[in-house]
Parts: structure tokens; sequence; C-alpha cells
């Protein structure tokens, strides 16, 4: 596995688990 591939998925799984945050968090808000 290149160092490259793997930093684009841990930033993929961190956008995404932000993502997720911030939706969850709009639905208690709101």
């Amino acid at each position: 596995m290149n160092a490259r591939v793997k930093n684009v998925l841990i930033n993929l799984i961190v956008i995404g688990s932000v993502v997720v945050a911030l939706t969850s968090g709009i639905k208690v808000n709101f």
C-alpha cells in the first residue's frame, strides 16, 4: 500500500466522520 493511498484513505475517513458529526449535530439542534 502506498503512503499516498494510505493518506487519501485516512483523509476520506476523517472527512466522512466530520460530515456525520455535523449532520447528526444539525439533526439534534434542529
